[in-house]
């Protein structure tokens, strides 16, 4: 949402959403109803399931209808990023987090998750997409709504052989290890959508001149100078601070 807030033009607003209701505990959440049986009939579950979309379609269909309310809300998602923050990392219990376990479970959890959300959509975005690749890489951190994954797994109850309930041992442990595997990525994301920016733009003129000409050409005075070669991160400085002395 905020990482790739410099580059993103009318394609990243578009796939957002979709990606958005993708990457949200829906599919978990029809998985675990799918296995497990839980609190309440089929209805119930059915309509937890369509309260989590409706919001993002109601906002799906009204922001296409009438632009305007894209722009009363544009600035929404920056405003509840903190909230956001505070209200998952309130759920932490420090003394379970730097567990040799968790701090073991979480580095391997953040290598399959980068495995899984980074590697392969960043081959679809630079070469199948023909994108720059940002939006793969800039998409590639844990969401906090994550965090709320394990707990829907206390209102369930798996049979097999024998019936098996999950402890709150267990629910705490595996929020700690998200919690340590959102905290890697996204600290670490932003680095990395920079770096791969800088490598983009220093060696992909003619392809950043073709994405970014239409909606972003102040990018691309900042990244070259007048004859097409690449400034430079230091060197972009540099231009920025003589352009503010100049006004």
């Amino acid at each position: 949402m905020g990482i790739i807030q410099p580059y993103g033009d009318n394609s990243d607003r578009a796939t957002f959403p979709i990606m958005l209701i993708l990457s949200m505990p829906l599919l978990p959440f029809i998985f675990i109803s799918s296995f497990g049986q839980g609190e309440g009939d089929t209805l119930s579950k059915v309509m937890q399931i369509i309260s989590l979309l409706l919001p993002f379609i109601l906002g799906f269909v009204l922001g296409n209808l009438d632009p305007k309310i894209r722009e009363v809300f544009k600035g929404g998602n920056t405003i509840i990023l903190p909230f956001l923050g505070f209200q998952f990392g309130s759920t932490i219990d420090l003394v379970k987090a730097f567990q040799g376990e968790v701090l073991l479970g979480a580095i391997v959890v953040t290598v399959i998750f980068w495995a899984v959300t980074l590697i392969i959509p960043f081959i679809v975005d630079r070469f199948i997409l023909k994108r720059p690749g940002y939006a793969s890489v800039g998409s590639s951190s844990l969401a906090g709504v994550a965090l709320s994954i394990p707990s829907l797994f206390a209102s369930y109850t798996f049979t097999g052989n024998g019936q098996t309930v999950l402890g709150s041992d267990l629910i705490s442990t595996s929020v700690a290890i998200l919690a340590f595997v959102l905290l890697i990525t996204n600290i670490l994301d932003p680095f990395l959508v920079r770096w791969n920016m800088n490598y983009y733009f220093k060696h992909h003129h003619d392809d950043a001149v073709r994405v970014f000409s239409a909606e972003h050409p102040e990018l691309l005075v900042q990244m070259y100078d007048e004859n097409g070669n690449y400034r430079g991160s230091h060197h972009n400085n540099h231009s920025n601070k003589a352009v503010e002395i100049k006004k």
